[in-house]
Parts: structure tokens; C-alpha cells; sequence
């Protein structure tokens, strides 16, 4: 069949019976060549079939999005540095052991800027520590006696949910009013200050500052830490407060 081989009648069927389909998708992006061939009655020769649009893939799961992202993360890594997880296996030497709060826009490594093995990082509810809490100690200890840490930061912050639990703690139950307590007991003892400032932004924030301050007290209060310093090895406590309405941080000049 030459090029002339479509009769008036042939095509006009054929524009017709397009026309009267439901919406499809041209293979391999040929919609709009396709609607211009029709326009003009002419058909590309290139055009091997059309098909339905193919079902959309469901979305990932936020799990699935951290895995196919990691992978894409270290591939990345890999790129750019070859040795760059081999240099990981080596001993890590941190000089700072973080104790902050688990909330998730509170990210040690993000917020300082730090690569990976430069900050020994304890997260929980409230940045806080009990004398009787076997973790808390474990990673002190394990900061302090292998790795040598130089520095333990207590990192409170603005707008923290601890600090709130701590606001309404009668309406707390379970392991959360446990651990919450000891800020509760805090707030309450503080509360005429608190209370009387002017936004609860404020509020939240006073409270944040003085739990950084009865951790520090903490701290300093262990005996290993006691014996560290005695030995003239050099150990030095800090506190800070992360806002997180601008992203700074602040030292609380508490030690």
C-alpha cells in the first residue's frame, strides 16, 4: 500500500472511531505526534501499537522510601569515595557525648554539621537521666571509660513535648508518667516563675532550660564522672538549649 492508499472513506472511519474511544496513552510518548496526525489526516509510519494506560504504581511506604533512599545514599557515597565505609570500620573517636532529647527535629549529627564519628549521641524523652536508669549510665560509662570523650553536652530545646507532659502531668500513666516525673516535680517547684511569664512558648522553654540544669547536677553527681575528673583527665559538662524556631544554639553557661 503507497502513501496514498487511505481512501477519504478509510480515513474518515478511522478518525472517527479515535474520536469515539475513552482516553488512552500512546506508547513511549507519541500522544501528541499522534493528535497532530490526525489534525492532518496523516498517520506515522513509526507508530507500532497503542494500549491502554497501564495501572499507577502504588505509592511507597514511608519504610520503603528510607530503604530505596539509603540505597541510593550509599551508592552515592561509594561514588564519590570508594573507601568511604571501609574508613568507617575504623575505631570511632568522638570527643563529645550528646544527651539530648528522641523528638525527630532534634538531630545532633544535622544540626552541628558533623559527620559520622564525631558526636557519641544518648537520646530520650526530655534529655533526662536517673540515677537508677541502666542505659543512661551504661553510655556514660562506655563515653567516658572507652572512648575517651572529652565533652558531655545535656541539649534541651524549645516547644518540647517532655516539657508539656510535664505541664499536664496528671493526665499522664504508664512508663511515661515514671520518667516524667522527676521534670513534673521540677515544674512545680518552679511553677509561680514559669507560670507568670508572658507566652507559653516562654513557659516551655524556662522549664526546658532548668531540666538542662538538673541534668548537669546529675552528671556531675556520678562516680564515674567524680573520678574522672579527680584523675585530671580532661572532662568538661555542658549545657545548651536548641531553638527550634531558628535553629540556634545557645550554652547555658551551666557546668
Amino acid at each position: 500500500m503507497n502513501s496514498r492508499a487511505f481512501s477519504t472513506l478509510q480515513r474518515s472511519s478511522i478518525t472517527k472511531l479515535i474520536f469515539q474511544a475513552k482516553p488512552i496513552r500512546i506508547h513511549r510518548g507519541y500522544t501528541a505526534s499522534l493528535l497532530n496526525s490526525i489534525r492532518k489526516q496523516q498517520f506515522p509510519p513509526n507508530i507500532k501499537y497503542v494500549h491502554n494506560s497501564p495501572k499507577p504504581v502504588p505509592a511507597l511506604s514511608l519504610p520503603e522510601q528510607i530503604l530505596k533512599y539509603n540505597k541510593e545514599w550509599a551508592k552515592n557515597k561509594t561514588k564519590a569515595d570508594s573507601s568511604y565505609f571501609e574508613n568507617m570500620t575504623a575505631v570511632q573517636t568522638p570527643e563529645i557525648l550528646w544527651i539530648g532529647c528522641s523528638d525527630s527535629r532534634v538531630c545532633s549529627d544535622v544540626l552541628t554539621g558533623s559527620n559520622f564519628g564525631r558526636v557519641f549521641t544518648l537520646r530520650n524523652v526530655g534529655n533526662s537521666l536517673s540515677t537508677t536508669d541502666t542505659n543512661s549510665l551504661a553510655v556514660i560509662q562506655f563515653a567516658v571509660e572507652t572512648l575517651k570523650i572529652k565533652h558531655i553536652v545535656i541539649v534541651g530545646h524549645t516547644f518540647c513535648g517532655a516539657m508539656e507532659a510535664a505541664f499536664k502531668y496528671n493526665s499522664l500513666n504508664g512508663p511515661i508518667s515514671d520518667w516524667i516525673k522527676p521534670i513534673a516535680d521540677l515544674y512545680n517547684k518552679n511553677k509561680p516563675t514559669i507560670d507568670a511569664l508572658p507566652t507559653h512558648k516562654q513557659q516551655n522553654q524556662a522549664l526546658s532550660e532548668l531540666n538542662v540544669k538538673r541534668n548537669v547536677d546529675i552528671i556531675n553527681s556520678l562516680d564515674i564522672i567524680k573520678k574522672t575528673k579527680k584523675s585530671g583527665k580532661e572532662l568538661n559538662i555542658h549545657g545548651w538549649i536548641y531553638d527550634i524556631e531558628n535553629g540556634s544554639l545557645q550554652d547555658l553557661k551551666v557546668s
